[in-house]
Order: C-alpha cells, then structure tokens, then sequence
C-alpha cells in the first residue's frame, strides 16, 4: 500500500524548498508548477493520477538531473515518491 500522506508531505517539503529560488529562472519555476500540480492530483490518488504525478516526476527528474548534485534532498524525496506511486 501506498503512502499517500507521506506523498503529499514530501510535494510540499519540495516546493517549500524550492520557492525561494523561483526567481532563478523557468526551470525552478516550472518545477514548482509541476510539484503543485502533483499535489493536486494526490488528493484523488487513483491509478490514473498516480500514472500523472509519475509522468511529471519523470519530467522533473530529466529537467534537474544535470544539477542533481545541487538538490540531493530533492532527488531522493522524488525518487522515494516514485516508488511510492507505483504501488497505488
């Protein structure tokens, strides 16, 4: 089973994280954009939303993987989030 609460809590530890830097550019603005929209799709957390946080992780993780290094936290909150989605 999924931990779905744990889900959410890891998207909003990430957008807190990253909204300081929202200014930084579009990669850190479109980042936000798309952890916000993943936390709405986990309040119905269906097969179907869970298939659309993954996509947009896996749009996350190819758009910040070349400055991973800078955000490791992020990476493994989205790395654990992944798994996580596939269970539901």
């Amino acid at each position: 089973m999924a931990k779905v609460d744990e889900i959410q809590r890891k998207l909003a530890s990430c957008r807190t994280f990253l909204g300081p830097y929202s200014g930084y550019g579009e990669l850190v603005t479109r980042t936000i954009e798309d952890i916000k929209r993943m936390e709405d799709l986990m309040t119905e957390p269906t097969k179907e939303n869970a298939s659309k946080a993954l996509q947009i992780i896996e749009e996350i993780e190819g758009r910040i993987g070349p400055y991973g290094s800078y955000v490791p936290d992020l990476m493994v909150d989205l790395s654990y989030m992944k798994d996580e989605l596939k269970k539901i």
